[in-house]
């Protein structure tokens, strides 16, 4: 099963070709004063490989000076690559541009905040010599206020449970592939989080590697409440293409009724107690119960159109290239 992205260009840029060993992605939204430490940090965890390199960094249309941090950083040094997406269209977008440009045998994935550590990329790529397909992190530590690690922490088991890999942490920014695995995967709006999901789903062999979580450098967070709910959306075509319809229905509808029963629950104790701070997690858990409905309704609407991971969605666009040949940015 292979999936493709659609592109939409007025120039179609060529996909990349296999003539590196490593292909680090990195993309950014607005992360102006991370993006220069970011690359002196890959700069030194790279330059002692033997593997050939290079860095693409991928602009999700940014409106801060990150852009032009990253043309200084390009213009500098010719490991590093730049993609500038036309306007925001999210970090799997990002990820689809950045993978479709890449050289490199072996794709990594890193995020511009520096909260995860570049110096553990070799680990990782010597995870993908020994024979694994997908790495994918394990933060340790994390550097984040309680509710954020709370909220991880039953995201990550719902997740779990409900698609049935038993992966520790699903949004871990840092991860690596065979580019001959993520090539199989369809990069639609939020799906990046769910690639060791599809890819385990598919037969590949995945492993995961702890590392040392770090608080972010500099610029704000880009992750809140609804990047949680948008996941939860996302989890109907998630369990459509690992399960199947019928059990992926099922589940869905379980799991809906499973939290909007336990929800109206805390409202009610939390109502009889007079304690709203429990009537307040009541109402958190009932949303979420209506998210996995959504998530039930997106995999019926994928299903009565007979959507697979084959077909051809469009997932960025991009202006006609400039002369510089990495950038799509007029």
């Amino acid at each position: 099963m292979q999936a493709r992205v659609a592109r939409r260009l007025r120039d179609p840029l060529p996909t990349g070709e296999s003539t590196l060993d490593v292909s680090i992605i990195v993309p950014f939204w607005n992360e102006a004063g991370n993006l220069l430490r970011l690359s002196e940090a890959l700069r030194e965890a790279l330059s002692g490989q033997t593997r050939s390199w290079e860095v693409l960094l991928v602009d999700d249309g940014s409106t801060d000076t990150s852009v032009g941090d990253a043309e200084g950083i390009r213009e500098a040094d010719e490991h590093f690559r730049l993609v500038s997406l036309k306007t925001h269209l999210g970090k799997s977008a990002a990820l689809a541009a950045g993978r479709d440009r890449a050289r490199g045998s072996f794709i990594v994935t890193i995020d511009a905040d520096l909260q995860d550590p570049p110096d553990m990329i070799p680990v990782f790529l010597d995870k993908l010599d020994e024979g694994f397909d997908v790495v994918a992190a394990v933060r340790n530590k994390r550097q984040e206020p309680m509710h954020r690690r709370a909220a991880s922490a039953v995201f990550n088991r719902t997740m779990k449970w409900a698609t049935g890999v038993p992966l520790q942490d699903m949004n871990a920014g840092l991860k690596a592939y065979r580019k001959s695995v993520i090539d199989t995967i369809h990069l639609s709006r939020g799906m990046h989080r769910f690639i060791p999901v599809l890819a385990h789903g598919l037969g590949f062999s995945v492993a995961e590697v702890p590392v040392q979580h770090g608080e972010r450098f500099a610029g704000r967070t880009k992750y809140g409440p609804w990047r949680y709910v948008e996941t939860v959306a996302s989890l109907g075509t998630v369990m459509l293409l690992r399960h199947g319809p019928d059990a992926a229905m099922h589940k869905l509808t379980r799991t809906a009724a499973l939290f909007g029963a336990f929800g109206t629950a805390l409202i009610l104790l939390g109502w009889l107690l007079g304690m709203p701070a429990i009537q307040v997690g009541g109402v958190i858990t009932f949303l979420l119960g209506t998210q996995f409905l959504v998530g039930r309704l997106v995999a019926e609407i994928l299903l009565q159109f007979h959507c697979s991971a084959s077909s051809a969605l469009p997932a960025y666009e991009a202006e006609s290239p400039a002369p510089v040949e990495e950038s799509l940015r007029p």
